[in-house]
């Protein structure tokens, strides 16, 4: 390839490119689990390993690897669920205050611009029975998103199974599929993933337990109820970088908008998710994950927006560790060693560019 004019390879590599974005965005939904098991695999790899070791079989071995991280999941589901319950028993109070908000709304609008209550009845239920014809295919979209996560959900927990399972099967093949002198460079590619994989997971599980007592903390201060709820959910919506921070934030902002008299109440809780953000952003993740996964930042944001196109959140969730993934192995080729180097994070200037200089041809 290398003997082929310059705009070939460049059609070439482009042409694979697109081809690539192309399948990965058509199979989404074989994909994003097969990656997302593969991750989590690496991760109870040496759980499973000193089972092992204990004499335990291997197929209970990678059935209690894997139930360990399905237990946790419940469990914080749980939690979740006890919560909500607990939110909605207030649902009447809080109908109460919204009520008493829109008529002073109503009120305004009549004062502020003429615009009488009748008016405003009718917008509302026009406004009401067009989300009504629009709810038949809201309901199918949910149904429809049920099905593909436990169809997901079953995904994963049989590619986990068989990963951890037949561990060595695969290992094997990736060493049939290179040559003799390479498995130096495989056996070192291999260990150098799952110490990353690992790395990340553990740095981000980390920096989640951090941001879950610090909101927490906080919100306990303010004076919101449901200080855990508010503060672990928002922590663990960090996984989704950028929106998970909004959303996390927004809600205990509505529900103190909505039961609490005081405006400072809101206002306080933004300030606070602001300054716990400005502290994660600047110091807790890049001591914690940073040191462990050195990538540069505008290439993780680019994977971050390419990941949340082709495969919506669970893409951007996975775009950090498959980027790593991917630095790993570049790292290791003499050929992709440029690459590599461009994905990680830039050295720190410590003197002024050098000026471009002319270059002139003689005859």
């Amino acid at each position: 390839m290398k003997n082929l004019p310059a705009f070939v390879r460049f059609s070439i590599v482009l042409f694979s490119t697109i081809m690539i974005v192309f399948v990965l965005i058509v199979g989404r939904p074989i994909f994003s689990p097969l990656i997302l098991a593969v991750i989590l695999s690496l991760l109870l790899h040496p759980f499973c390993k000193k089972l092992e070791l204990l004499k335990v079989p291997p197929v209970l071995s990678a059935l209690l690897s894997i139930l360990s991280v399905f237990t946790v999941i419940m469990i914080v589901f749980s939690f979740f669920s006890y919560q909500v319950t607990g939110i909605a028993d207030k649902m009447p109070e809080v109908g109460t205050r919204v009520d008493f908000a829109v008529d002073k709304v109503a009120y305004w609008l009549e004062q502020k611009w003429g615009i009488g209550q009748q008016d405003q009845s009718r917008y509302v239920k026009t406004t009401l029975n067009n989300m009504l014809r629009g709810s038949s295919s809201l309901l199918g979209a949910t149904v429809g998103m049920t099905a593909d996560i436990i169809t997901a959900s079953i995904l994963i927990f049989f590619s986990m199974f068989f990963l951890l399972y037949y561990r060595q099967f695969f290992v094997e093949f990736l060493y049939k599929v290179t040559e003799n002198n390479n498995n130096a460079h495989l056996r070192n590619i291999l260990y150098r993933i799952e110490e990353v994989v690992k790395s990340y997971i553990l740095g981000i599980a980390t920096v989640i337990l951090i941001l879950a007592i610090l909101n927490t903390l906080g919100l306990y201060f303010i004076g919101i109820e449901y200080a855990l709820f508010f503060g672990l959910l928002a922590a663990i919506l960090t996984i989704i970088p950028y929106l998970g921070v909004f959303i996390g934030s927004i809600l205990p902002i509505g529900y103190a908008f909505l039961t609490k008299d005081a405006l400072w109440y809101p206002m306080a809780i933004m300030v606070m998710f602001w300054f716990i953000q400005f502290m994660e952003g600047n110091f807790i993740t890049p001591n914690i994950v940073g040191s462990k996964v050195s990538l540069n930042p505008f290439v993780v944001l680019l994977a971050l927006f390419a990941g949340g196109l082709m495969w919506g959140p669970i893409g951007m969730i996975l775009a950090i560790p498959i980027v790593a993934i991917t630095k790993v192995i570049f790292d290791d080729i003499e050929s992709l060693k440029p690459f590599g180097y461009l994905l990680g994070h830039p050295p720190k200037q410590t003197r002024p560019d050098t000026p471009l200089k002319k270059v002139y041809k003689y005859k």
